[in-house]
């Protein structure tokens, strides 16, 4: 048997615990009574200051704690020298009583926390705050890649970020096509900033993009006067999920609640867009904007917003074009609030095949009339020339179900149930489409006349619009579209919910027994290129053998 003398015990005890620490890392403490000179290494030996903060190297499973309840002024500073991995990340956050509330970084006219080229960061616990988006001229929280070889492993995690001039997050790549990848925000409250909520940038060409696997959830965005919600440009793989985006644009032309532009394989589900305004153009829930490629929404409610509920958008010598895309199980309720788009509003600013292989299916539209105007500030000239661009529709027009006001190719409409009251357009489609495609939607029009405008004609009943369109809603001599009382359970009871997680109590755009709409839709998982799905909008499963409902509430028996 093999026995240890005494003094090996106590040396291999010694390097056990240096070997657990170090794989801890060491905890540094912060708060307005600590002296600089000291430690940090307890809370009696705390440091005062971010200054302190931003000139010491911390290393994988460092953790950075301010004081509950203080305020500290940043900014606070991470560079290539600091940080660790996704399993052993630098923390920075939160120490003391929960009662005391999170510490704040006060950022005054500059930025609150930089986390430049640095990676196995998390950020959690934190109040972010600037001296307002009118005097502060930076951004909240910074990721800024300037390395070829990028960096990675960033959380944000129950932060609060206002009162910036630039954006509440800023995720950026700067003379570098390598930028962020595997960064998770969640629990964010961002607002009240001038620009934008949540904003990633990179560098800008076809099929580049900078960033990787953006996700963000379970946060909110609102109040940015001058900008949107949350925006992602420049990323390949990116998520935004349960986010509720509100109120912005109130200052601004072309924002929306939650949108993308030059981005790949995007995926925006389970979320809240209402209330978004603009002096100009947009001013939607959602939007896919210029040269998004691969990309779906869906599971999303939108209401009352200035302009479309879901936008797609190419705009002239976008770095590609816009292709396969998919629109499905969404409610808009009362969008198009204050301008001539549609609920579903598709525009493209170039030749027929820059939009193309856009698939459009369960999706339920409820549109009450308005009036369509803009701010007098805005009335003109502004007015005129969005006429000229196609942007705007006509003065006095009203606002549609479903809007696609230039050339496209290779666009499906199916399934989805079109419901206007008291006044209205279902349909409004310019000519010059190539391959385009209604099949077996609702139309329904409460209180008013039918009306479509289709290649530049208006048609007051199907019938008409049909014997006119060509194959639109027919296989065969079959008339595909239905053209009844959908029967909804309360249509326009929606309003606003405030958390993803009640998306499901929107129960007023179920269908009642008896509904025309159960058991109508077309079967789409015999439909080749088209993928339908697990569910519909209120969880229940979709079948691969029966034909669902039309619209968002799609399960076969009704549930």
């Amino acid at each position: 048997m093999f026995f240890l003398r005494p003094h090996w015990k106590g040396r291999i005890i010694f390097f056990l615990l240096a070997a657990v620490t170090a794989a801890q890392g060491a905890t540094y403490y912060v708060s307005t009574t600590g002296d600089d000179a000291a430690s940090g290494r307890s809370p009696a030996e705390a440091w005062r200051s971010a200054r302190k903060v931003s000139r010491t190297e911390f290393s994988a499973g460092d953790r950075v704690l301010f004081e509950g309840g203080k305020t500290f002024y940043g900014p606070v500073l991470f560079d290539r020298a600091d940080g660790g991995d996704g399993a052993r990340p630098v923390v920075v956050g939160t120490y003391g009583l929960k009662s005391a509330g999170r510490a704040r970084i006060a950022a005054g006219t500059g930025r609150g926390i930089e986390v430049f080229n640095a990676s196995g960061i998390r950020i959690s616990d934190l109040e972010v705050v600037g001296d307002g988006d009118l005097i502060n001229t930076q951004s909240g929280i910074v990721l800024l890649s300037t390395a070829k070889r990028g960096a990675s492993h960033v959380r944000i995690k129950n932060v609060e970020v206002s009162g910036f001039g630039k954006y509440g997050i800023s995720i950026g790549a700067w003379k570098t096509e390598v930028g962020y990848s595997d960064v998770v925000i969640s629990g964010v409250n961002t607002h009240d900033n001038r620009r934008a909520g949540i904003f990633t940038w990179g560098p800008w060409g076809p099929g580049i993009y900078a960033h990787r696997g953006i996700h963000v959830r379970d946060s909110h965005a609102h109040g940015m006067k001058g900008g949107s919600g949350i925006t992602f440009s420049s990323v390949d793989g990116g998520v935004v999920e349960r986010c509720v985006a509100h109120n912005n644009g109130t200052e601004f032309s072309g924002a929306a609640g939650i949108w993308a532009w030059d981005s790949n394989d995007i995926l925006l589900q389970f979320n809240e867009s209402y209330g978004n305004r603009t002096i100009g153009v947009d001013g939607d829930g959602f939007d896919f904007d210029g040269g998004v490629t691969n990309s779906v929404m869906q599971y999303n409610y939108s209401h009352d917003n200035d302009a479309a509920g879901f936008l797609l958008a190419q705009y002239a010598f976008a770095p590609q074009a816009m292709k396969n895309i998919v629109i499905r199980y969404n409610i808009s309720e009362n969008d198009c609030r204050r301008k001539g788009y549609g609920a579903i509003h598709v525009w493209n600013n170039e030749d027929a095949d820059r939009i193309s292989d856009v698939q459009i299916y369960q999706n339920t539209i409820y549109l009450t009339a308005v009036e369509n105007k803009l701010p007098r500030r805005v009335m003109s000239p502004l007015r005129a020339s969005l006429h000229v661009l196609g942007v705007l529709a006509s003065p006095g027009s009203t606002p549609s179900a479903i809007t696609i006001i230039s050339p496209t190719k290779s666009v499906t409409v199916q399934n989805n149930l079109f419901y206007t009251s008291g006044g209205g357009t279902l349909v409004s489609v310019a000519g010059e489409q190539d391959a385009i495609r209604f099949r077996n939607n609702a139309y329904w029009s409460d209180g008013s006349a039918f009306r479509v405008d289709w290649d530049g004609i208006r048609y007051h009943s199907l019938g008409q619009w049909l014997s006119a369109a060509g194959d639109q809603e027919r296989q065969g001599e079959q008339i595909l579209a239905i053209d009844q009382d959908p029967m909804l359970e309360a249509p326009g009871s929606g309003g606003t919910l405030g958390r993803p997680g009640l998306l499901r109590t929107l129960t007023g755009y179920k269908l009642r027994d008896g509904s025309p709409l159960i058991r109508r839709g077309m079967n789409l998982s015999t439909s080749p290129g088209i993928d339908p799905g697990s569910h519909g909008f209120f969880g229940a499963p979709v079948s691969a053998d029966s034909a669902p409902s039309v619209g968002a509430h799609v399960t076969v028996d009704n549930l």
